[in-house]
């Protein structure tokens, strides 16, 4: 796992070194829900910042409204992401589904990055 790009972003920095701390502990539940938060959180500073419009909930399906005639590639990850987070059994966490949820914050944020620049 590696989250070396969130990292080096001072406001993510505390949230990303919680989300390991989970890890390490075997608190996969937690760590997931910490990793959903973070996208929540990237997504709403990502589109005040570039469609100047404010999110109070920037989960996936109303950050889907705001990517949808902007951005296909953001706009399919947080399909995928809202299909991920219906097929998830928090019965049954594992280090995998916590792992997956890390590549896609990973992926989303590198690409936000690389596309517009930092926006927070």
């Amino acid at each position: 796992m590696s989250l070396e790009k969130l990292m080096e972003n001072k406001i993510l920095n505390e949230k990303i070194n919680d989300v390991y701390e989970k890890i390490k502990n075997k608190d996969y539940v937690e760590a997931y829900d910490s990793i959903r938060n973070i996208i929540d959180f990237i997504n709403q500073k990502f589109i005040l910042k570039n469609y100047k419009i404010n999110l109070e909930i920037a989960s996936p399906i109303p950050a889907s409204k705001a990517y949808f005639d902007k951005d296909d590639k953001l706009l399919n990850y947080m399909v995928t992401l809202n299909d991920e987070y219906n097929t998830i059994d928090y019965a049954d966490m594992r280090l995998e589904d916590v792992e997956l949820l890390i590549s896609y914050l990973e992926c989303i944020y590198t690409y936000m990055l690389k596309n517009y620049g930092e926006f927070m």
